[in-house]
């Protein structure tokens, strides 16, 4: 379609029917504010005075309305139109429906939004289960292997065991097998959800996480805090408690890094924690198809936890260096 420069339509063709819903009999001569819902009027107004002040031609996504009154998502591309002189005479303006693109984009951004409340009620769950869990080992396995410990040093108070080589050393290697399984639960249930996060915050559980970490794997762990560190929000820390875990995993399973540091730092309202090894370095995903949805492993849980809190997460990566970063915003 086109007009003049006071918005009169002077032309329209077939496709103009076939989108509108007019004839041309029934358009030409009329103004083009036919098309225009009444909330978006003064959008007609505005490009026919920037035309008029010879301003660029715009190429734009709008809306318009058709014959029968229902409203169209269109994309419009605008050319001027010059007299013989170069003097401009009017705009011609080509218009696609892209209802069905809009539309479309529409419920996928309504699917997506639906998938993040998912994820953040999931990844609540996860670490309710976590808590209960570990609670549940320490309240029971654990404390039962420890009335096995004291029934084994009953036993070697026995007769029938002090007098018997084979009998103490059978009770002495059941003992060891015990104490170690009782090691291992109770490292298990720390791992699962460490209770000083809860009672001391999340510098007191880091410190013990890192030297537990440290003297299973072998590998050096730098923690540098802001000094007097206070407490946060309880689900700041305990995102934050979580990267780090699953930063400190990754870079044993994966780098071949000897020492890793991990600090944090106090940017107004927000803690910024970096998580740095010095490993071979990783494949990082780009673009907007590589964002995980497996939550809770990995990289695509630590990305879920920081975007619920409204936080960034990023890795940068190379050989010899990865840094695993992430900004929450905290209250003050």
């Amino acid at each position: 379609m086109s007009s003049d420069l006071d918005g009169t339509i002077v032309s329209w063709n077939q496709g103009a029917v076939n989108v509108y819903g007019y004839t041309a009999e029934e358009v030409l001569g009329r103004s083009a504010a036919i098309l225009f819902p009444p909330d978006r009027l003064q959008e007609l107004k505005d490009l026919l005075m920037e035309l008029r002040q010879g301003s660029a031609i715009t190429q734009s996504s709008s809306e318009r309305l058709r014959k029968d009154g229902s409203r169209i998502q269109v994309s419009v591309s605008l050319s001027p139109i010059k007299d013989e002189y170069g003097g401009l005479i009017g705009v011609s303006a080509i218009c696609r429906d892209i209802s069905d693109q809009v539309r479309a984009t529409r419920e996928i951004q309504a699917m997506n939004a639906e998938l993040h409340r998912l994820s953040g009620q999931l990844l609540v769950l996860q670490d309710q289960e976590r808590r209960r869990i570990a609670r549940e080992l320490h309240d029971g396995p654990v404390q039962e292997i420890a009335a096995i410990l004291l029934n084994l040093d009953a036993m070697c108070e026995l007769p029938q065991v002090c007098n018997s080589t084979v009998a103490c050393d059978i009770v002495d290697r059941t003992r060891k097998l015990a104490e170690e399984c009782s090691r291992s639960l109770r490292t298990l249930s720390y791992l699962l959800h460490p209770p000083m996060l809860d009672e001391l915050g999340l510098a007191t559980a880091l410190q013990m996480f890192v030297e537990g970490f440290s003297q299973r794997t072998g590998i050096e762990v730098r923690l540098r805090l802001p000094e007097g560190l206070r407490r946060l929000a309880p689900d700041v820390e305990l995102a934050l408690f979580r990267i780090a875990q699953e930063s400190l995993a990754n870079a044993y399973r994966h780098s071949g890094s000897e020492e890793v540091e991990i600090r944090a730092l106090l940017e107004g309202k927000t803690l910024a924690m970096e998580i740095e090894d010095s490993g071979c370095g990783m494949i990082v995903p780009q673009g907007p198809h590589t964002e995980g949805v497996q939550l809770g492993v990995g990289i695509p849980g630590m990305q879920e936890r920081a975007r619920q809190l409204g936080g960034e997460f990023e890795i940068e990566s190379a050989p010899g260096r990865t840094v695993v970063r992430v900004r929450l915003p905290i209250s003050v």
